[in-house]
């Protein structure tokens, strides 16, 4: 979202644990500026693929765009992230990266999740 990052420290102040989203663009330069402004006011980041209605859109974008990123906030990986992909996840690796958006590739409707897939999912990625 537009998020700001005093509106970020604001509710870390008040006690809340800032995650923060960023869309990001296969065939740009990882936004380490935009990211960088955020440093000191969230807990952690999501990089997702960019979308006009900022994520959700099952687009997937080619992770490694993600190596720009120098920063010292843990991340979760998204983007379109499916059953198919669990041998690309495991070929991943960064220094930051903590968890795994698996949002809209498991969901049977709109914000309801098929248990049995993310348990084969979650399977897999553990095997």
């Amino acid at each position: 979202g537009g998020e700001s990052p005093a509106y970020c420290k604001g509710l870390q102040e008040a006690g809340f644990t800032v995650l923060k989203s960023f869309g990001i663009e296969t065939d740009k330069p990882f936004p380490s500026a935009e990211v960088q402004r955020y440093q000191d006011c969230c807990d952690y980041f999501l990089f997702d693929a960019k979308s006009p209605k900022h994520g959700g859109s099952g687009k997937k974008y080619d992770w490694e765009v993600l190596a720009g990123y120098q920063g010292e906030i843990p991340f979760l990986l998204s983007g379109g992230i499916s059953t198919v992909d669990v041998e690309r996840i495991k070929a991943f690796s960064h220094p930051k990266l903590m968890g795994i958006d698996v949002n809209s590739g498991f969901e049977i409707s709109s914000a309801y999740k098929d248990i049995a897939l993310l348990k084969t999912f979650i399977s897999k990625i553990r095997s």
